[in-house]
């Protein structure tokens, strides 16, 4: 949008808004944004050479049908350019909002002493700053479905009560 912008010398970031808001208010041709930036009439310069190999200038007003055609395309591209930044942004809004609200029981446990040290969110935090965001939230589901209830306490798992029982033979045989 930034080179068409700057290709229209700056009359494209607001070319569907102008144009709208010049349809709902007059009817006038002369001030249509898209005739201004698409003029449809322009001076010509023609040069012919006369019998005696004289070049005469004739000047005269020459029609541009095309650049209707042109002004169309141009405003649905804006409109396109419109729909995919909204896109854009619901995106980014939709998905932050689903990552908020999916760890915010997780970081209430955290902070009443519920669940886990701060070395293994050290370790979570470390992986979120180097993974995507989509990738990080399939890792924060499946900890979560392996270590946590539905009401987001801790649950005791097969795998972490092994360990706790190795480190435990560990302890005892080193005695």
């Amino acid at each position: 949008m930034l080179f068409t912008n700057l290709f229209l010398n700056g009359g494209f970031s607001t070319l569907g808004y102008d144009w709208y808001s010049h349809k709902s208010k007059s009817t006038s041709i002369y001030h249509d944004p898209l005739v201004r930036i698409f003029p449809r009439q322009a001076k010509c310069t023609y040069y012919e050479t006369e019998s005696s190999e004289k070049l005469e200038e004739i000047e005269s007003l020459c029609l541009l049908p095309l650049n209707v055609h042109i002004a169309h395309i141009f405003l649905f591209l804006w409109v396109w350019y419109l729909q995919r930044y909204l896109y854009l942004f619901l995106d980014c809004c939709i998905s932050s909002h689903r990552f908020d609200t999916k760890f915010y029981t997780v970081i209430v446990n955290f902070m009443t002493g519920k669940i886990m040290n701060l070395g293994y969110w050290f370790v979570l935090y470390t992986i979120a700053r180097n993974i995507k965001s989509s990738d990080f939230v399939a890792v924060a589901d499946e900890l979560m479905q392996e270590h946590f209830n539905e009401d987001g306490t801790f649950k005791k798992s097969e795998t972490i009560r092994n360990e706790l029982g190795k480190q435990v033979e560990i302890e005892m045989n080193s005695i």
